[in-house]
């Protein structure tokens, strides 16, 4: 069954990425909508049955220029007579007979256009059918429910799952009402549904709807029914994409039951077996590759050579699984054979643009590398660039993965120079496409590494830093959208009080005082403190202190001050509050008592630190700008130079630059 909806599948544009995950989840049901011919047996009955699609008055048979031929060749030649029709009756006056007439127009258009890979072109005219059919049948009706069947699978057919999703949703609802819930047409609208949600991989909500098809199929046909095997295969695969993997799970167990069933009812040999067998087969592969998940991808690949012949492209769907299983068992030589054998049948097939084509040379660029075969890997890198670069142009995203491949293979032969303009290149696409993720981050530390590795280290330290404030970005979204989906109430106890300072953290940066206060105060009332946790409630209580500074409610943020000096017991972070408490008391104009208690954090530093560190020519700094405003000229000068020398000696010319300009 997977052999043959393949090959319907080819004929309407999909690549072969699209029926790998397609074959896995197609159901022996021969009325089963997602193949092509559904839309030849949906049209014709429809055509039988509606007065919707009657034929036209008018002198033009249109049925006959857009024939219902579910060929290539006829829907080439019959296409552009659909459109001109269309056209032709845009132009007459609104009537019935025009819109049962367009309706039939446009439904001829989208099937044709699907079959010739024309999705979007098909999604327009099934959206323009289904309209006139709501207008023509307000309310629920079947004629609306196959509607969206026919729009829902041409949403797919893009990859539109989400919006595919939503149709369907509306037809199985329609469905349930006007049918009932046992209904055939139901049923494939239940399964439709289940493959958005899957290819979404919303596989918690796709697994009830699985296993009720298995329960469906097992109580219409019986618990051994090849159809049955299908169904079940389908609902193992759901749970394996959700994690349960591996020997001993249900996952497995249903498998193995789908592989019994049709062992007996079909044969040892059949076409539907080996589709259950590499999908058994690839997920014991996935944790541990053992003996019999090679045993049985070689059995499957056997068994499709026999049906398809040894030259047909469709093997490439059974030769990849195993190149990956005997790739993890570090048998490179049979893996890149393998690969190869792959490439050539797909470049035979699809010539050399082709997006398959390229994905195969970077599979055999990949095992070339694991083996240090640098030279080769590199060649058939730069091969897969080129391609997509002629596919989706020179600054399309994915040429990323393409030139990041390329510039590490350069890398690795110590080509630095090329390597570097390649990650650059990668790292200005993926940030004007996507933005700011972990490629960005990744992209970013690599470039790094070759900037070093070349001797450019001011460059590299740029880039360095720039990977840093990124990878604290990454970290604040992550704690936001945990603490989202987490109410206070349901945190960890053991990680609430860290994750609510360092969010703080991360909104005091954005600037987002407020949000940030919110943060620290829910800490403080709600999280409980770990002793072996780095985050104490005294952090906590300075950080509160200091967000309420910035803000400018400064006699709240001196209360706070003198409340977290009281509970501190590091006399490090008494120095730290002091500095800020006498910055508080400053800005409220009591410069006196500013100038003691900066004269006592500058007291505390040097006991801890000695008479020439950072902190202390920060303390001198402070201490001189509260001198000044109290009129003593004189020591204060006297004191911004004694700081400025020490900052000199142990900051350096660059940073002793930055703290001149702070004082300034």
């Amino acid at each position: 069954m997977f052999l043959e909806t393949a090959r319907r599948r080819s004929r309407v544009g999909l690549p072969v990425g699209e029926m790998m995950q397609i074959g896995c989840l197609i159901t022996a049901r021969k009325r089963f909508v997602w193949i092509v011919v559904f839309y030849a047996v949906l049209l014709a009955r429809s055509l039988g049955n509606s007065p919707a699609f009657a034929k036209p008055p008018d002198s033009v048979n249109m049925a006959q220029r857009c024939p219902g031929d579910k060929t290539e060749a006829a829907c080439q030649e019959s296409l552009p007579a659909c459109q001109r029709d269309e056209d032709m009756l845009g132009k007459q006056t609104p009537s019935a007979a025009r819109e049962r007439q367009l309706h039939e127009v446009w439904n001829r258009i989208g099937f044709c256009s699907n079959t010739l890979g024309q999705h979007q072109e098909a999604e327009r005219a099934f959206a323009l059918a289904l309209l006139s059919q709501e207008k023509q049948h307000p309310g629920a009706s079947i004629e609306i429910a196959s509607g969206l069947t026919k729009l829902g699978w041409t949403l797919s057919f893009q990859k539109k799952y989400i919006e595919a999703e939503s149709v369907f949703r509306r037809e199985l609802s329609m469905r349930k009402s006007l049918q009932g819930e046992k209904h055939p047409d139901t049923v494939d609208a239940m399964r439709a549904l289940s493959r958005q949600l899957y290819l979404q991989e919303k596989y918690a909500e796709a697994v009830p709807l699985f296993r009720e098809l298995v329960a469906e199929a097992e109580k219409r046909l019986g618990p051994e029914h090849p159809e049955v095997a299908i169904e079940i295969r389908n609902l193992a695969l759901a749970l394996s994409s959700g994690g349960q993997t591996g020997a001993g799970s249900e996952a497995e167990r249903l498998l193995r039951r789908a592989m019994m069933i049709q062992r007996v009812k079909l044969g040892p040999e059949a076409a539907e077996i080996a589709e259950t067998m590499q999908a058994l087969g690839t997920m014991l592969s996935a944790d541990k590759p053992s003996e019999e998940a090679e045993q049985l991808l070689r059995k499957v690949l056997a068994i499709r050579e026999r049906i398809l012949g040894a030259d047909n492209y469709l093997l490439g769907q059974s030769i990849y699984p195993l190149a990956k299983l005997l790739e993890k068992r570090a048998q490179f030589i049979e893996t890149e054979q393998l690969l190869r054998r792959r490439l050539g049948l797909l470049q035979k097939h699809y010539g050399w643009q082709h997006i398959d084509v390229a994905m195969a040379l970077r599979s055999v660029a990949h095992v070339l590398g694991k083996q240090n075969k640098y030279g080769e890997a590199e060649a058939l890198h730069r091969q897969d660039l080129g391609i997509r670069e002629q596919l989706f142009g020179p600054e399309s995203e994915k040429l990323v993965p393409g030139l990041r491949n390329l510039a590490h293979v350069l890398d690795v032969q110590r080509k630095f120079a090329e390597a570097e303009q390649l990650y650059s290149r990668a790292l200005a696409i993926h940030r004007s496409q996507v933005g700011i993720d972990r490629e960005t981050l990744s992209l970013l530390e690599r470039l790094e590494s070759v900037l070093e590795k070349q001797g450019k280290k001011r460059d590299a330290e740029l880039v360095g830093s720039e990977a840093q404030e990124i990878d604290e970005r990454l970290e604040c979204r992550r704690r936001r959208s945990w603490l989202k989906e987490q109410p206070t109430s349901a945190e960890d106890p053991s990680s609430c009080l860290e994750s609510r300072y360092h969010l703080a953290k991360c909104d005091s940066g954005d600037g987002d005082y407020r949000e940030a206060e919110r943060n620290l105060r829910v800490a403080l009332a709600s999280c409980s403190e770990v002793p072996e946790f780095l985050v104490s409630k005294i952090m906590v209580a300075a950080e509160l202190a200091w967000v309420v500074d910035q803000q400018g409610r400064f006699a709240e943020a001196e209360g706070l001050y003198r409340a977290a000096i009281e509970r501190a017991r590091s006399r490090h972070n008494v120095a730290a509050l002091l500095n800020d408490l006498a910055g508080v008391i400053y800005a409220q104009g009591r410069l006196a008592e500013s100038e003691k208690v900066h004269r006592e954090a500058l007291a505390t530093r040097q006991q801890l630190y000695g008479p020439e560190h950072e902190q202390v020519a920060q303390s001198l700094f402070n201490l001189a700008n509260t001198v000044r405003a109290l009129g003593r000229m004189k020591e204060a000068d006297e004191l911004k130079l004694r700081a400025l020398s020490m900052a000199q000696k142990t900051l350096g010319p660059e940073r002793h630059g930055n703290m001149i300009m702070d004082s300034i």
